[in-house]
C-alpha cells in the first residue's frame, strides 16, 4: 500500500525539500538521502567532474524534479563531510575523497 503525504521535509540541517513523501509498509523515502547517493555513486565512477557535468548527471538519474540550489546545497555538506573536495587548480570541480 502506497500513500502520497503532501509536506515539507528536512532533511539534516542544511536542504529542504518541499514534494510529496511517499510512505510504503512504513519505510520512508527522504529525497536528501536519494541525492547524497547519487552525488557519491556518481562520484565514485568519474573520481574528479566539473560542477556543471555531476548536475547534470545528477539531473538525469534522480528520480523525482529538484532545483538546482538544492543539489548545490547538498554538494557543500558533502564537502563539509569530506566525501568530496574542490580541486585546488580548479574551484569549479569536485574530486572524490576515498
Amino acid at each position: 500500500m502506497c500513500v502520497w503525504l503532501n509536506v515539507s521535509q528536512k532533511c539534516g540541517h542544511i536542504c529542504t525539500f518541499s514534494r510529496g513523501l511517499m510512505f510504503t509498509n512504513h519505510t520512508h523515502y527522504f529525497p536528501c538521502t536519494q541525492v547524497d547517493a547519487a552525488i557519491v555513486r556518481i562520484m565514485k565512477a568519474r573520481k574528479r567532474l566539473p560542477h556543471t557535468s555531476l548536475m547534470s548527471e545528477l539531473l538525469v538519474q534522480l528520480r523525482f524534479p529538484a532545483q538546482t540550489s538544492d543539489l548545490k546545497k547538498r554538494i557543500e555538506s558533502l564537502i563539509e563531510r569530506d566525501y568530496l573536495m574542490r580541486d585546488p587548480q580548479d574551484n569549479s570541480t569536485y574530486n572524490y575523497v576515498a
